[in-house]
């Protein structure tokens, strides 16, 4: 695969390149990138950082905050350019030399939405130059960073989930199979070439979701070295909650998106992989659902309900009932209409073997062989690429939706009974002495319930963002597969309308006439009574050899 967008022409968006500041940023490097997990947004953290004493006195030396500014300023650039790096070295060493999918490589799941990441990363470099280019009184980086922020949260979230969910388990993947393991090879090695402290493919593909973990960092430190009185301050206060809330909102779509992964991914359905899955455990969990399940129907337990989810999820089935219905009766309508042209095809061969000396009987033979072989094809084509197709792509759309469904289910289920047993635990609590069992038993029910509400939340936040869309993209497709059953029939009707009125038109009467009149004198093995006095005489036999045809009303 050849990225059609490489590295160095990404750039700000339309906007003009910052001007560059006369002041100098030089100072010693330093790695932005040295954090590997969002717990470091927790309060433990922030409290480990509180200035004190004389640390607090340096904070607010005049001077501090533009270093640290020109330290952002200096690792994004690096930053950017290590991504620059990446996207030229996979351009011109895998994309030239033929490799890539070839060599087992999947670069678009591998590279995610990072050209999306590099230009959001350009655009917010672009306004702290120019902050930058301010007097420190004048520079106001908060604002930069509120600007930018739900930029930097949308292409950071999407990218974060990606690496997880597929860039891990590829690069995993990729350790057992020779050619992608000699693919990545000289991929670093270019890489190293280039810049020595990119020591592999994964050092430069991690550094997005380590570089989104430092912003709060630097926000606290700027906060800190800011006085009360400075006009950013109030911006750098915004900013800072509104990066933490950033952080929080990466963190629940990438759980959500390894959630709906994970469930998405279990696809054996056989009997033999559901005996797999059955142990002690998993009968005890069904066990528990099952006495919640009756449990809300008799109204002893409360239920959790959300009407907007509920309304979603009634559109899905009905969008899901309405593919596999679709695909079933158009598919039935197929085979009766080859049946039936068969049939036709059938009759017009035992009219020419009956019928030997007609001159009609072998156009009649013609024209059905032509629907047959034309037509027919034809029109079976039409169906099965304008309507089976995209239905059936809808259908086998809805079965991981359908599977998610199911499961947050389960975890609705399981996040009503923690609240129940929960509550019952501190009802209990109210009547009587706590003591320390019961108080440990109630923390224990807590974290439960904070995670069951956690893992239903992931997903049913992730169902309600994605199933509107799903339900109105099949609704369309749905809609334009009917209207091309439609279209269909009324072509394939049309074109044998059109076949059976020249068919019609090049014959001078009714054909079961015109052959009794033909031959006056009876064909070899027939008796001269046959022919008037039986059962079937000249005038009945023509309708039921050759009907008169009428060409059908399209309006």
């Amino acid at each position: 695969m050849s990225l059609a967008l490489t590295a160095g022409a990404v750039g700000h968006a339309g906007r003009p390149p910052a001007a560059p500041c006369p002041r100098s940023t030089e100072a010693a490097p330093t790695d932005p990138d040295d954090l590997s997990d969002f717990d470091d947004f927790s309060d433990e953290a922030d409290e480990e950082l509180e200035p004190t004493g004389a640390q607090a006195q340096t904070s607010l030396r005049p001077g501090r905050n533009r270093e640290r500014v020109e330290e952002l300023v200096r690792t994004e650039k690096d930053y950017i350019g290590d991504l620059e790096v990446l996207l030229r070295v996979i351009n011109e060493t895998i994309s030239s030399s033929g490799w890539g999918e070839g060599a087992g490589l999947h670069l678009r799941p591998l590279l995610g939405n990072v050209v999306q990441v590099m230009s959001a990363a350009k655009r917010f470099l672009a306004d702290l130059e120019a902050a930058l280019c301010n007097s420190e009184e004048d520079m106001q980086v908060g604002r930069v960073f509120l600007q930018h922020a739900n930029d930097l949260c949308e292409v950071y979230k999407v990218y974060c989930s990606n690496y997880n969910v597929e860039v891990i388990p590829l690069l995993k993947k990729y350790e057992g199979e020779e050619d992608a393991q000699l693919a990545l090879k000289t991929v670093t090695e270019e890489l190293r070439r280039n810049k020595a402290h990119l020591i592999d493919v994964n050092s430069v593909l991690i550094k997005p979701v380590q570089r989104v973990l430092k912003y709060p960092l630097y926000l606290n430190e700027l906060l800190r070295g800011t006085p009360a009185h400075h006009r950013d301050q109030k911006n750098l206060e915004a900013a800072q909650g509104r990066i933490n809330e950033a952080a929080r909102e990466i963190n629940e779509y990438t759980r959500a998106i390894d959630l709906v992964h994970k469930y998405r991914a279990d696809t054996d359905h056989s009997l033999q992989g559901k005996m797999k899955r059955v142990n002690f455990h998993s009968i005890v969990k069904k066990s528990n659902r099952m006495s919640t399940y009756v449990s809300q129907k008799l109204g002893i337990m409360n239920q959790t309900t959300s009407s907007k989810f509920i309304a979603e999820e009634a559109r899905f089935r009905s969008v899901q009932k309405g593919a596999r219905a679709l695909a079933e009766h158009v598919s039935n309508v197929v085979d009766a209409v080859r049946a039936r042209h068969a049939a036709e095809l059938l009759i017009a061969e035992a009219l020419e073997d009956i019928f030997p000396w007609a001159l009609e009987a072998p156009k009649v033979k013609e024209v059905t062989l032509d629907t047959c072989n034309r037509l027919l094809q034809q029109f079976d084509h039409e169906i099965e690429e304008r309507v089976l197709v995209p239905v059936r792509t809808v259908e086998a759309l809805c079965e991981a939706p359908d599977r998610l469904l199911a499961k947050t289910q389960d975890k609705l289920l399981d996040f009503d009974a923690a609240q129940s047993r929960l509550q019952a635990t501190k009802d209990s609590a109210k009547v009587a002495a706590v003591s320390p069992l019961v108080w440990l038993k109630a923390r224990a029910l807590e974290e439960e319930e904070a995670q069951a509400r956690e893992t239903y939340g992931a997903l049913h936040r992730q169902l309600l963002a994605e199933l509107p869309e799903l339900n109105d993209r099949a609704v369309i497709v749905l809609e334009i597969a009917t209207r091309s059953l439609v279209a269909a029939r009324l072509y394939f009707q049309g074109h044998l309308a059109k076949l059976y009125l020249q068919l019609t038109a090049e014959t001078s009467g009714p054909f079961g006439v015109r052959l009794l009149q033909k031959h006056k004198k009876p064909p070899p093995g027939l008796k001269g009574n046959q022919i008037g006095s039986n059962i079937i005489s000249k005038k009945s036999l023509s309708p039921l050899i050759f009907p008169s045809f009428a060409p059908p009303d399209f309006g």
